[in-house]
């Protein structure tokens, strides 16, 4: 088990490339913190699926999390190469603000 406080993940993708859609029960289970998990809708290379998959398991472990899936917005929603996008400004203030209150003690 990881001796974690918390985990924020930005586009996590829980399984192999291309192969797994989930990391194992186990792993989820083991972690055993709260969790911030930030999607972008329009994610390819990280289904948005998979936030209301990982969404699931958590809460079927009874873990505290919170999942935000961002509207319009890409993979890597929250870098720089993104700025101008439609509705980018907007994701990203919004993902920024939830890691500060995720972080406050």
């Amino acid at each position: 088990m990881l001796d974690l406080t918390g985990v924020i993940a930005f586009c996590p993708w829980t399984g192999a490339y291309g192969h797994a859609e989930e990391l194992p029960e186990e792993f989820i289970v083991g972690l055993r913190c709260p969790m911030l998990g930030l999607f972008g809708a329009e994610d390819r290379a990280v289904p948005a699926a998979l936030a209301e998959s990982f969404e699931a398991r958590l809460t079927k472990a009874g873990l505290p999390h919170e999942i935000a899936v961002y509207p319009g917005q890409p993979h890597g929603f929250f870098e720089w190469h993104h700025l101008g996008r439609e509705g980018h400004a907007e994701a990203a203030h919004d993902a920024w603000e939830r890691v500060v209150a995720f972080t406050r003690p």
